[in-house]
């Protein structure tokens, strides 16, 4: 017993401990800590050797794009950048692009311009030669061809990785002040149009502080490499040859399959896995272009698909999303024939990739037909959610809204929130915050306007509890904190013992993520 005293409890300090020890993992969080802590009152110089001692531990544990992302930093702080330095930064890219047979081999690294991480590698090659007091001729010669995919994987290569790279390829063709002005002029653009890029800029640890902290992003990021395969075959293994599955009556399996592979990239992409993420995306897409068969239509999977590309796009430069479609693909969205926008929706409804905030609108309103009623007021409501020109809906919402404050009854309250809920994402913050201050009144009346209605008594709870589901929903995915802050307090004070327990019960996981996105207790 006295041997094994104390084993179970010995604590990891994080999971590459398991492979290279446990000292180095804890020098490794003891350097993040320091450099986090300590970075205001760093000058240059010890700016550079906290950034280098951190690369050089990455590096020995593996974690190549981290390491990478480090000798960039250190060798931003150098007036005259170490050549030790710049060999393992390049050596470092090199590893992160998984392609170590090729090395320091610039002609072969630049042979394959779109392959993933090949502009990351060519940027640290540039520098690590044209920094060089005698620039090798091969390299020289290479220039134009090195320019040429700089200028290719811009967008893929870390700020600071291009212009030290475009700095080093102008002291080795002794100046080029037009070229070097006319980058920095880019980089400035691209600084002003998107800001930083923390998947391309900074290191896993400051991207990921504090409950999500970098081992939790490497396991994330590797598991995300790893299944794709696993998902794929699981896909295929429930293939059939029956003729229902343009109705999902059968399994789907060939469009599924790439669907499945966008969702893994976007996830790469969320992860700063840019380069990955973009290869099978655009491998995904271009598989969903060929996809053939009877009932299929080409338009609704090329909608999808440019749909996916557009949310990973913002999640690799880093964008809050929006719930409104871009101008473009709003206007494809409209043209797609019925039932390829009812299967867009769908998709939608269940996808917050797709549909990050509110929801998609498969059935057209049609499902909540009945809770409008009929008369005038009914009808209005009814087609609200199929406006898509944006003046008129929110001509249109503002209209109930003065209505509902004009005729405050529960005929008209409950009725106008919920339709008013379903369009919120695609209204302005000033009418969206409007809509939800009808909200916890709306929930208190559902259940005077439902029993007033045509249900049978059996039918009025569901229908209640239903309705208030959907009107939670709706204001919890879209709403401000102190909107959210708000209406957990009632749904608390009421929902105990109350008529609002049952949604209270049914939204309950979404209720708690809001709670968590803004740190509510």
């Amino acid at each position: 017993p006295d041997a094994t005293e104390g084993r179970v409890e010995r604590t990891l300090t994080s999971t590459d401990a398991l492979v290279h020890g446990h000292d180095r993992s804890a020098r490794r969080q003891e350097l993040e800590s320091r450099l986090l802590a300590d970075f205001p009152a760093l000058g240059p110089d010890q700016r550079a050797a906290r950034w280098a001692e951190l690369a050089g531990v990455y590096g020995a544990t593996g974690q190549a794009l981290d390491a990478a992302v480090c000798w960039t930093n250190a060798l931003w702080e150098c007036p005259t950048p170490p050549e030790a330095w710049l060999e393992q930064w390049a050596a470092a890219e090199v590893r992160a692009a998984k392609r170590p047979d090729r090395g320091a081999d610039l002609d072969r690294w630049l042979s394959e311009p779109g392959r993933p991480g090949a502009g990351r590698v060519v940027a640290a090659l540039t520098a690590y030669f044209g920094f060089q007091p005698a620039p090798p001729p091969e390299f020289v010669a290479a220039l134009p061809r090195v320019f040429a995919v700089l200028d290719q994987q811009f967008d893929d290569v870390p700020v600071r990785a291009a212009w030290l790279a475009r700095l080093a390829a102008a002291r080795s063709c002794d100046g080029d002040v037009l070229g070097l002005a006319r980058w920095r002029d880019r980089l400035i653009r691209r600084l002003h149009e998107r800001g930083p890029g923390l998947d391309l800029d900074e290191p896993s640890f400051l991207r990921f502080r504090g409950t999500a902290s970098a081992e939790r992003f490497q396991t994330a990021r590797d598991w995300l490499a790893r299944v794709r395969e696993p998902v794929a075959a699981w896909v295929k293994g429930h293939g059939s040859a029956d003729q229902l599955e343009w109705a999902g009556l059968s399994a789907e399996t060939r469009a599924t399959e790439e669907y499945a592979q966008l969702m893994l990239a976007w996830g790469l992409g969320v992860l700063g896995e840019r380069a990955r993420s973009r290869d099978w995306s655009a491998r995904a897409r271009k598989a969903l272009a060929g996809v053939k068969g009877a009932r299929i239509d080409p338009a609704g999977h090329a909608f999808l698909g440019d749909l996916f590309l557009h949310r990973i796009k913002e999640a690799h430069e880093g964008h809050a999303p929006k719930a409104a479609l871009p101008a473009e693909l709003q206007a494809r969205y409209d043209k797609l024939p019925e039932f390829a926008r009812y299967s867009a929706d769908r998709l939608r409804d269940h996808c917050r990739i797709l549909q990050p905030l509110g929801h998609g609108r498969a059935y057209r309103g049609l499902e909540l037909r009945e809770f409008y009623g009929s008369g005038q007021l009914g009808e209005r409501l009814a087609v609200v959610g199929t406006r898509t020109d944006a003046v008129e809906l929110h001509d249109e919402a503002r209209a109930l809204l003065a209505l509902a404050a004009a005729e405050p009854t529960t005929a008209t309250v409950p009725r106008v929130a919920l339709a008013l809920v379903q369009v919120a994402p695609a209204l302005d913050a000033a009418l969206q915050r409007a809509v939800f201050d009808l909200v916890p009144t709306a929930l208190g009346w559902v259940e005077a306007w439902v029993s007033a209605g045509r249900w049978k008594e059996a039918e009025r709870a569901d229908r209640t509890a239903r309705y208030q589901c959907r009107l939670i929903e709706g204001t919890v995915s879209l709403a401000p904190a102190d909107v959210v802050a708000a209406l957990l307090t009632e749904l608390a004070r009421d929902g105990v013992a109350g008529p609002l327990l049952p949604a209270a019960r049914a939204t309950a996981p979404r209720l708690f993520r809001a709670a968590r996105r803004f740190g509510l207790s």
